[in-house]
């Protein structure tokens, strides 16, 4: 399968090809399913009239009739005879005469704004390269606020172009563990300090020493109210020769989406360790926009939960008034990213975090983390790939649909312990679903009954 084809079937479903017996999910406020590759072509040019898009030989079907008003957009397929793949897209539908244009409760979207056939991240990818090592870009380089730098001996004067496995780079940051500790960071580099891990990063315990103190005035950091002893999360990645350049945009997207929402139900950054040689990504759209710096080793540093949402629940120990604390927590957490132009794109219980906040039994909040495969309207302006309102209200759809999942995973859990879920935590997850109102507007009906 060729990059183009593996990037539609992206998590976000803004284009997925079709292959015999595959389902082609049709856009509808909630997705509904139709199987294109069930009818003929005859059977679809009846559907649809057949017109040419341009002398590519590329075919459009585009229906007949007007959409129904409570259907933001509809599906198009195209067939590209020369490689037999059909390839599916999203186009956007007409607005009807004489009509206002409007959003559902999902996230709908204003008819008209054209919506491109490839997602934001994809067009992210395309936009950079990585420079060989020991290439350095010409003009400014981006910001390194909030960052602790630490070069290994070995690599200070290393050649560039050497090639390591993973276990070689894993042994450097090992090595470097005892200076870290000498700047306030004790982290727990070994399978018994694994908090979690992910499709490009683990996570680790940590702890802070006494050195913590002499970093607490870096710019752009929050660890002034941080003490030794105090435990932290460290997700590490690493990178070698064979690594895609899209992970290394995966992390900077977290540590840069991680430094700009500040809210009390997302994890808080407290600051990036970078370690080895340093790495520039250029944008190949925009020679203006300022290089990205890249690490072969790097941790982002983070306050540290008591575990995941999916813990807690499959513990039993998720009861009806914290499912109901909790989808309030997790709902008012994903109005205030949608609100600053950021959709998460990984929604699901695995990436709500628990912490105590006290000493009662229910003093507990959740709180989103794992950015990685986020989208930021400003920060991807920054790195000249533009998302358009109408493109960002169609993405979003999937966050809310899946905080639909993620309330419904409460409610069981909480029966599962053997209590009883108020009707008004089911309800929520069916007018987030189907009432034609935003989440904003859900949340605030949910809240009257308490």
């Amino acid at each position: 399968m060729s990059d183009r084809q593996q990037e539609l079937t992206h998590r976000g479903g803004m284009g997925r090809p079709l292959t015999p017996g595959t389902r082609a999910p049709l856009r509808r406020g909630l997705s509904q399913e139709v199987n294109l590759m069930d009818l003929s072509m005859d059977e679809l040019s009846q559907l649809y009239p057949v017109t040419p898009v341009d002398n590519t030989g590329v075919i459009a079907f585009t229906p007949l009739t007007a959409p129904d008003v409570d259907k933001p957009m509809e599906a198009s397929t195209q067939v590209n005879p020369i490689s037999s793949q059909p390839e599916y897209h999203i186009t956007p539908a007409p607005m009807r005469p004489n009509r206002d244009p409007t959003s559902l409760a999902t996230g709908g979207a204003p008819y008209g704004s054209p919506i491109p056939s490839t997602s934001p991240k994809y067009r992210l990818k395309k936009a950079f390269k990585l420079l060989p090592v020991g290439l350095e870009p010409e003009g400014k380089i981006g910001s390194t606020s909030a960052e602790v730098y630490l070069p290994s001996r070995e690599e200070m004067g290393a050649p560039g172009g050497s090639s390591l496995g993973h276990n070689e780079v894993r042994d450097k940051t090992l090595r470097d563990l005892q200076t870290l500790r000498g700047k306030g960071f004790d982290i727990q580099l070994d399978k018994n300090g694994v908090l979690g891990e992910g499709g490009y990063g683990t996570v680790y315990k940590g702890v802070y020493t006494e050195h913590i103190g002499e970093l607490s005035g870096r710019s752009g950091t929050r660890i002034g109210q941080v003490k030794p002893g105090q435990r932290f999360a460290a997700k590490y990645v690493q990178f070698v020769s064979t690594t895609v350049p899209m992970f290394r945009l995966y992390h900077e997207t977290e540590r840069q989406l991680l430094k700009a929402l500040k809210h009390q139900n997302i994890v808080t950054f407290k600051m990036a360790i970078n370690l080895g040689k340093k790495r520039y990504l250029i944008n190949n759209i925009d020679r203006n926009v300022r290089p990205i710096v890249s690490y072969d080793r790097m941790f982002l540093v983070m306050e540290c939960a008591e575990c995941s949402l999916y813990k807690f629940g499959t513990d039993r120990r998720l009861t009806d008034r914290l499912a109901i604390k909790f989808a309030q927590d997790l709902c008012s957490g994903l109005i205030y990213m949608h609100d600053n132009g950021v959709i998460h794109q990984d929604i699901h219980a695995g990436n709500a975090l628990v912490f105590c906040v006290g000493l009662k039994a229910d003093d507990f909040v959740a709180k989103w983390t794992d950015f990685g495969t986020g989208v930021s309207v400003d920060l991807f302006k920054r790195w000249a790939v533009t998302i358009g309102r109408n493109e960002f209200n169609h993405i979003k759809v999937d966050d809310i649909n899946c905080m639909v999942g993620v309330i419904k995973f409460m409610v069981s859990s909480a029966k599962d312990a053997g209590h009883s879920v108020p009707h008004v935590l089911t309800q929520l997850a069916e007018d987030i679903a189907r009432s034609g109102k935003s989440l904003a507007e859900c949340l605030k009906d949910f809240q009257k009954h308490f």
